[in-house]
């Protein structure tokens, strides 16, 4: 038997001769073809993470919300074909609610918002701009890194608490205007009757307030908008992990 120990292995070397290096003849499929390989190129529904403005050691700086890492589509830089092909999908959006703006997918893509109080901000840091983007968004999600936490503290401090949160997703609510659904991150062993307490609270102040809401970024979206259809979202509560199974 030979004995390849400490023996070293050659191949032949590859040469330009022995395949191409780009696959030229794309252009010349049917368009048909191209557009399904593009297609299978999308990355599919994406979370769009929201922050608040970046903190120095005192304070906050007073700015707007920034989008937490997302890649733009590749699509949209491989070729003028790809790219004209991606925006039938992705719009750049939010440009008044966000440092810079976002490209967005409005079928699929999600908002994820860090906590309730970046959720008023994305719209309080705008300057009453309006654009019709606000009231194509279906689904948005926010964190609540306290909602355990404060459902053991005092009766009152819960209470307060749960009536912040309620507040600022009904103002949301009614300046999205057509959400369908809010999704509530929590932590696996938040208490569950905290959970239904918020969603009670919620529910009876939509039902009470939401068509006649007089929030003013509010009432000049519906001056400059017709297409709302003042419709209840639906209130879920998910861990993060849940989330990211269903949304990723």
């Amino acid at each position: 038997m030979t004995n390849l120990a400490g023996k070293r292995r050659t191949f032949p070397a590859l040469s330009h001769e022995s395949g191409p290096e780009t696959f030229t003849k794309f252009p010349d499929l049917p368009s048909e073809l191209r557009r399904e390989i593009w297609k299978y190129l999308l990355p599919g529904p994406r979370v769009i993470i929201i922050a608040g403005p970046p903190r120095t050691s005192y304070r906050r700086i007073e700015g707007r919300c920034f989008v937490d890492g997302i890649k733009t589509p590749e699509l949209l830089h491989i070729c003028q074909e790809s790219r004209d092909f991606a925006l039938e999908r992705y719009r750049l959006s939010f440009g008044p609610h966000l440092h810079f703006p976002v490209y967005f997918d409005f079928s699929s893509d999600v908002l994820l918002l860090d906590n309730e109080k970046v959720l008023s901000m994305f719209f309080e840091r705008s300057n009453g701009s309006i654009t019709s983007e606000v009231t194509m968004v279906k689904t948005i999600a926010v964190d609540l890194p306290f909602l355990e936490e404060s459902g053991r503290m005092h009766i009152v401090n819960n209470l307060l608490f749960l009536m912040s949160v309620s507040d600022r997703l009904l103002k949301a609510t009614a300046r999205f205007g057509n959400l369908r659904e809010i999704v509530l991150l929590k932590s696996p062993d938040s208490l569950p009757q905290f959970a239904q307490l918020l969603d009670g609270a919620f529910k009876a102040k939509m039902r009470l307030s939401y068509s006649e809401f007089q929030d003013e970024y509010t009432l000049k979206r519906r001056e400059f908008l017709k297409d709302e259809d003042g419709s209840i979202p639906k209130i879920t509560f998910m861990t993060i992990v849940d989330f990211w199974n269903r949304f990723h």
